[in-house]
């Protein structure tokens, strides 16, 4: 079995949180979302080890700012966790775009996405060091 590098993983990681981003800034948008709210907020915790430690978004793959849009992000989403029910019904969601915190959360996830594309998505196949 090949052994994947680290590296590789962490672009990898870095890729499915613009995707994050990106579904979190559409999903007020869209009449079927594919995630339940529920799901949109427990999945940050997916890519996210609480508190954002610098230490696991290295660079190159991470850059200063995209590590300051994701502390950003996750205090907002942390705002956003305390303002709403541990479990929020399925047909809730148009209470939940009422609040402020959801307002400031869909904000903060359109500064970080600004800041993740000027890079964009990196490779998941090619190391960044080997990239240039």
């Amino acid at each position: 079995m090949n052994e994947i590098d680290l590296q590789l993983v962490e672009q990898r990681i870095r890729n499915r949180l613009i995707e994050y981003v990106e579904c979190v800034q559409e999903y007020q948008g869209v009449s079927e979302p594919r995630l339940g709210m529920n799901e949109l907020l427990d999945q940050w915790e997916d890519f996210i080890t609480r508190p954002v430690d610098e230490s696991n978004f290295p660079a190159p793959v991470f850059t200063g700012d995209e590590l300051s849009a994701l502390n950003h992000l996750d205090a907002a989403w942390e705002l956003l966790c305390s303002a709403t029910p541990d479990h929020i019904p399925y047909d809730s969601d148009s209470d939940v775009f009422k609040l402020r915190e959801w307002v400031n959360f869909v904000n903060y996830a359109g500064e970080a996405l600004e800041v993740f594309h000027r890079r964009g998505k990196l490779s998941e196949d090619v190391p960044l060091q080997a990239m240039a």
